[in-house]
């Protein structure tokens, strides 16, 4: 069985959550944000 359906709109509504929240970050200087772990450090 593959993973749940929720489990997967969740992972997408997490995704496009911080990608809003690292643009709003960006705009603004501040101290360094830490990298969520699972994706590749820049």
């Amino acid at each position: 069985m593959g993973p749940h359906p929720a489990v997967a709109a969740i992972r997408l509504a997490v995704r496009r959550t911080l990608q809003e929240l690292l643009r709003e970050v960006g705009s603004v200087p501040t101290a360094p944000v830490p990298v969520p772990t699972g994706l590749p450090a820049p």
